[in-house]
């Protein structure tokens, strides 16, 4: 997924990727590998994509590495994507 808009099938490389992490309840390797493409496909869909949100929010839960950095202000969570 190095060039998404290039590409017919991001769309499906992410619902599968979204149901990997849901079914296993960790980030795996490839999700790892795939994480630093994501804002490809964000700019592609111009942020409008509920399988890309759906699986931005499996990051924020499973995520235990630092591809993600994550904070909590008052009641408010926030993610950064490096």
């Amino acid at each position: 997924m190095k060039e998404p808009s290039l590409i017919e099938f991001d769309d499906d490389i992410i619902i599968i990727q979204k149901n990997i992490i849901k079914n296993l309840k960790k980030i795996t390797s490839s999700a790892n590998k795939l994480f630093p493409y994501l804002y490809k496909y964000i700019e592609k869909t111009q942020f409008i994509s509920q399988e890309l949100f759906t699986l931005l929010n499996y990051y924020i839960n499973y995520d235990k590495d630092s591809s993600v950095i994550f904070g909590q202000s008052k009641n408010e969570r926030y993610v950064i994507l490096l």
